[in-house]
């Protein structure tokens, strides 16, 4: 019996951990794209910068 609950709390944890990674998965690649939005906005606001100094 004792067995029995062993394999059923270690299917609840597997389950538990397998929802926990996903979730944390998803989080890394919004940061992610997130990231590569910011990199992208901050060059195109180092080039205006460039442009508009070179106006001067």
């Amino acid at each position: 019996m004792s067995e029995v609950l062993d394999l059923q709390q270690l299917l609840q944890e597997n389950r538990t951990l397998h929802c926990d990674r996903n979730y944390y998965k998803t989080l890394h690649e919004k940061a992610k794209a997130r990231e590569d939005l910011l990199k992208q906005e901050n060059q195109q606001l180092n080039a205006r910068i460039r442009y508009l100094e070179q106006k001067l």
